[in-house]
């Protein structure tokens, strides 16, 4: 199997940016993108975190539906810190993640 999701992201004038998942993985039915404090892009440590902890974390993520296989975000901020992305299955599970600068794990 590929990638479970691809990411394009295009910068949209000073600090406005447009961020598409194409979603390649049919278990994933929602993305959030945003970090929170205990996720790291240098650890290779397993975490857990599910949809719904992204929902109620709505300050430090933003959250989607996959519809037709794509989500769309349009972002004031989107770096190494804030966007990492996250992919959840239809139970909100975490199955998959990516920071800017890496290629997306499949962690399940």
């Amino acid at each position: 199997m590929g990638f479970p999701f691809d990411v394009i992201w295009s910068q949209k004038g000073e600090g406005k940016y447009l961020v598409g998942v194409k979603v390649n993985d049919t278990r994933i039915s929602y993305v959030a993108i945003g970090n929170g404090p205990q996720i790291s892009s240098t650890s290779n440590e397993d975490y857990d975190l599910t949809h719904e902890e992204t929902l109620q974390m709505n300050d430090i993520y933003e959250t989607a539906v996959v519809k037709d296989n794509y989500v769309l975000y349009v972002l004031d901020n989107f770096n190494q810190v804030s966007g990492m992305i996250t992919a959840f299955d239809k139970e909100g599970i975490l199955i998959a993640d990516k920071f800017p600068s890496e290629n997306p794990r499949l962690l399940k």
